[in-house]
């Protein structure tokens, strides 16, 4: 069995406060976990672990190993959008276009 990564407190993304809003407004249940991701998400029976980042920025170490360790559901979000549409709240824009977790922009 792994071991479970160490994890710290660290300060939020300048993002995350319009994040919850727009979730809350949504109908989502938000909480603030902070560790080893930012948030945790109930929606519509389901649960999901958001980790939010400001465009550009990277995980932590610990943020990495905990996706590695992690089995369930767990994302990374930058904007708004992308964590309504992590949720089910909005119609994604994205298709899985690509090979491996990257995400590119449907053609129109």
């Amino acid at each position: 069995m792994t071991p479970r990564p160490q994890y710290s407190q660290h300060r939020a993304d300048g993002n995350q406060a319009e994040i919850i809003s727009a979730l809350e407004k949504a109908g989502a249940t938000v909480f603030r976990v902070g560790q080893p991701l930012d948030l945790l998400v109930g929606f519509r029976g389901t649960n999901y672990l958001l980790e939010v980042k400001q465009p550009g920025a990277k995980l932590r170490e610990t943020q990495e190993d905990f996706l590695r360790f992690w089995t369930g559901q767990a994302s990374v979000v930058h904007t708004t959008r992308e964590a309504l549409e992590v949720i089910g709240a909005v119609k994604s824009e994205w298709k899985n276009l690509s090979v491996g977790n990257v995400k590119r922009r449907a053609a129109q």
